[in-house]
């Protein structure tokens, strides 16, 4: 991947209303800085179904010439792909007419999330030389196959919750993983994987201290039985700031924040001002033990329930 597509699948995600520095770079692909200080590093890769699409997608000469006829599908292609006469059809059936296509099948989706599983392991492990030049890294994925093409979320989240290792992704090192893929009519969107595990969890635990009537005893009980679940849903990383009537839940870039006025989320994507926070690890062992024995029926009861939050952004001008 060229930088100026490395930039450009920056931008889509974070856009250009900002006034920070962004450089190009080698691991990671992109740094932000804001007076000579580096704040952050962006790593960007893509997935494809296989690598004959990533093939057909990036040598335009191939493709082109497979349609017209003038080349033939190379040796190792052709268990992928195939070139054929196809069928144009109107909405009642009717034919309008007939060309020439490359065909391929799509991989099952339980295949398409081991190749985004692999693709984030592949960067995981590679985090040592980022984490040289920043602290906080973030990766940005380019499904380019759109293997996790979409019309409503949930057609997407449901099947992917359940497939791709939770504890992976909780234990990821960078701060935010975004899948960038398209929804219906291929409208381009961004989905920040991890910030939607936490966002779901959250939502999920809340339902049940509600249905199970916690909340209407002490803010303080309601409270600790919320992080207390948390912490044992393994996100034991977790920062915590108070303040008067009000506290927050700090997750990678993203914030689940509650005061007397409701809840909110808020996005920290960018902004990088010095918080006062608290570790949760260090906070728990002081929850009371009706609050941790509470929790922990909680988490035994998250297993089996879906929860999703339709946490999705169109994409931005790049």
């Amino acid at each position: 991947m060229d930088k100026e597509t490395e930039l450009k699948a920056f931008y889509s995600v974070f856009g250009r209303d900002h006034s920070l520095e962004v450089l190009a770079h080698e691991k990671p692909d992109i740094l932000v800085r804001s007076n000579s200080k580096v704040l952050l590093g962006v790593e960007v890769t893509d997935i494809y179904s296989h690598e004959t699409d990533a093939k057909l997608k990036n040598l335009d000469r191939y493709s082109i010439g497979l349609l017209n006829g003038t080349m033939c599908i190379h040796r190792k292609d052709k268990e992928h792909i195939k070139v054929d006469e196809a069928t144009l059809l109107d909405e009642e059936g009717n034919e309008k007419g007939r060309f020439m296509a490359i065909l391929q099948e799509m991989p099952n989706f339980k295949d398409r999330v081991r190749i985004l599983e692999n693709a984030i392991a592949e960067k995981e492990n590679r985090m040592g030389a980022y984490l040289v030049s920043s602290e906080v890294v973030d990766l940005i994925v380019m499904d380019s196959s759109h293997l996790f093409h979409h019309d409503r979320f949930e057609e997407f989240y449901r099947p992917y919750s359940a497939l791709y290792p939770k504890d992976k992704l909780m234990g990821s090192l960078f701060r935010e993983i975004y899948l960038v893929t398209t929804q219906k009519d291929n409208a381009k969107v961004y989905i920040p994987l991890r910030g939607n595990m936490f966002l779901s969890d959250c939502f999920a635990y809340e339902m049940f201290l509600r249905e199970e009537g916690i909340t209407k005893s002490s803010s303080k009980q309601t409270i600790e039985t919320l992080l207390a679940s948390l912490y044992l849903s393994g996100y034991t990383n977790l920062s915590i700031s108070t303040n008067t009537n009000e506290f927050g839940i700090h997750f990678g870039s993203w914030e689940m924040h509650y005061s007397r006025t409701g809840k909110s989320i808020r996005d920290k994507t960018l902004l990088f001002d010095d918080v006062e926070v608290e570790k949760l690890r260090e906070l728990v062992n002081d929850f009371s033990k009706d609050a941790k024995d509470r929790a922990r029926s909680l988490v035994e009861k998250r297993s089996t329930v879906f929860s999703a939050l339709e946490f999705v952004f169109p994409v931005k001008v790049a």
